[in-house]
């Protein structure tokens, strides 16, 4: 006796054509291979435990220009910055520890500050409704006083000029913010990193990567190293959390141990995401007759 009947969204459009465009739009802001696409609206599993950055979605992001170590006038550019390279290992309730969403993520303990500039791509706005983001240059500094870090992270914002700087707030991260919050007030944006907000800027990093709109133009061995090592494990329940990080203890070909700070400064980007974009054009002036003049002959 059949008891399952299994209809994805291909079978629904033929009776919903609505439905169906309303399913072509999440697949054009997400992608096909999203795993909210391919679970939810095509009824295809999905592997409970993932490498987050396969090799197909690592080509989406191969370089399409060079990378700067310099501005180029007329680009518009992110700051992305991670402090002390947080690991979400810290947050799954490991060793009996209870944890709930809104707990704050345990600093590993390496001080270290990772930056990442993107620039930002208006000309996709128009058919995804959204930028496209290319990391350009990349830089890092471990065990440096973040007075010092200030410094120079205030003349590099002086240099670049980004638009926005989003910033890992959490913990230590909070005294660089409200420096920089001060010195550039209206550009910093804050991120708490907890387990529900790790989750949703995993999804929306995936979302970005999926539909071509994240170059990596300044790839480094250690950066793909990052990326190579990092699993995902969605979580059981309807909320389908991502928990998502490098496992802890590994360890690149040389033996060196492998973190995350550049792969989470990199994944800002999905806050950037959420901000309202648009193109601004000069203002157009449009000639019409005085009003005035057509009504003379009505008098």
């Amino acid at each position: 006796i059949r008891r399952v009947f299994v209809y994805d969204a291909d079978e629904v459009r033929k009776y919903n054509p609505d439905y169906g465009k309303f399913v072509d739009k999440e697949v054009e802001r997400l992608g096909r291979n999203h795993p909210f696409i391919k679970s939810q609206y095509f009824c295809e599993e999905i592997d409970a435990e993932i490498g987050m950055f396969n090799d197909r979605r690592r080509v989406l992001m191969q370089a399409d220009q060079a990378a700067q170590e310099s501005p180029v006038e007329g680009t518009s550019y992110a700051f992305l910055v991670d402090i002390a390279g947080q690991d979400m290992k810290r947050m799954t309730g490991d060793g009996g520890r209870k944890t709930d969403d809104d707990e704050p993520l345990d600093n590993p303990g390496r001080d270290s500050l990772a930056l990442t500039i993107a620039s930002i791509d208006l000309s996709t706005v128009e058919l995804l409704k959204a930028p496209t983001y290319r990391f350009v240059n990349r830089q890092q500094w471990i065990g440096e006083n973040h007075l010092a870090i200030f410094g120079k992270l205030k003349n590099l914002i002086e240099t670049w000029n980004p638009q926005h700087v989003v910033l890992d707030a959490t913990g230590v991260g909070e005294g660089l913010w409200a420096m920089l919050d001060k010195s550039f007030p209206g550009r910093i944006i804050p991120v708490k990193f907890t387990k529900q907000t790790k989750s949703e800027i995993g999804w929306r990093y995936l979302a970005i990567i999926e539909t071509g709109r994240a170059r990596d133009c300044c790839l480094t061995d250690k950066v793909r190293a990052q990326y190579d090592a990092c699993q995902a494990e969605i979580m059981p329940g309807p909320g389908k959390n991502l928990r998502w990080s490098v496992p802890e203890g590994a360890r690149a070909p040389d033996g060196e141990l492998i973190h995350d700070d550049t792969l989470i400064a990199d994944s800002l980007i999905a806050e950037l995401d959420k901000l309202d974009w648009s193109i601004h054009t000069e203002a157009q002036t449009v000639m019409a007759e005085d009003p005035i003049l057509s009504m003379e002959g009505n008098f």
